[in-house]
């Protein structure tokens, strides 16, 4: 019996301990501070090469820390950027006391807004677009509404990831600039 409690105690140690993982990161404070660090990033239980974004919005962990201090609260950061473990670029930027995702910006801008969900803690991820007057829109279409012919692209895409909307909001600008 003493075995059973002593193996399913290193069996749960195991686990909870290797769901962190550091990564080299560029962390540039709001007093413009830059500091070139290591954090610790909390990733997928199952495939170590995924980042929970929740583990990063709300305060960064240093694993080489300089002044004595381990953690960074969001407030405190203006840009924080990476290299993830699938060799993405990942920018987040602050917004208020939490960090959100720049996916583009330039005259359109897109990020992500990472929460957890209040029933069983699974992250959530919100996509915001500013059009080029900065008005908030909830989706992609609302945001290009003015081009019908990117409206058919984003109609005729199979999937909407990173790069189909980086392409769009591309494509966008690159036909703002020309009309203009």
């Amino acid at each position: 019996m003493k075995f059973i409690y002593t193996f399913s105690f290193l069996i749960i140690s195991i686990i909870s301990f290797a769901q962190k993982r550091d990564i080299p990161a560029e962390i540039i404070l709001i007093d413009g501070d830059t500091i070139n660090t290591e954090i610790s990033v909390g990733v997928n239980l199952f495939n170590k090469d995924f980042i929970n974004e929740l583990s990063i919005i709300k305060s960064v962990k240093l694993v080489h820390d300089i002044n004595g201090k381990t953690k960074i609260l969001a407030k405190e950061i203006k840009k924080i950027s990476f290299t993830d473990f699938k060799n993405s670029q990942r920018v987040f930027v602050a917004d208020n006391k939490k960090l959100r995702e720049m996916i583009y910006e330039n005259i359109v801008k897109c990020y992500i807004y990472y929460m957890a969900n209040p029933y069983d803690g699974s992250k959530v991820a919100q996509f915001e677009f500013y059009d080029e007057d900065g008005k908030k829109a909830r989706n992609l279409k609302k945001a290009v509404k003015e081009k019908p012919e990117i409206l058919d692209i984003i109609k005729n895409s199979k999937e909407l990831n990173y790069a189909t909307i980086q392409f769009i909001l591309k494509k966008y600008e690159d036909d703002y600039l020309i009309k203009k």
